[in-house]
């Protein structure tokens, strides 16, 4: 019992240290989540963040984004790609 509940520490351990170092996965969206939530094309993100307009970053050749990042940055834009928010 005792290897069992060093074992389970261990797990619980290796668990909180991913936490820390990698976002969950339901805080992140791909291109198609992000144009969706912001009701826009998938090629306006795309262009958007080609031209540096929308935080997003890129990870293993592909485009992600934060989705608290991109709830902050739709509520401080005015004026996404010529809309109202």
């Amino acid at each position: 019992m005792d290897k069992l509940d060093a074992l389970i520490r261990q797990i619980d351990r290796m668990e909180q240290r991913m936490r820390e170092i990698s976002p969950e996965k339901d805080d992140l969206l791909t291109v198609e989540e992000c144009a969706s939530l912001l009701d826009l094309q998938r090629s306006t993100v795309y262009r958007m963040t080609s031209e540096g307009r929308i935080p997003h970053f890129k990870k293993g050749g592909r485009v992600y984004f934060s989705k608290e990042e991109i709830l902050n940055w739709l509520k401080d834009s005015q004026n996404p790609e010529g809309r109202e928010a």
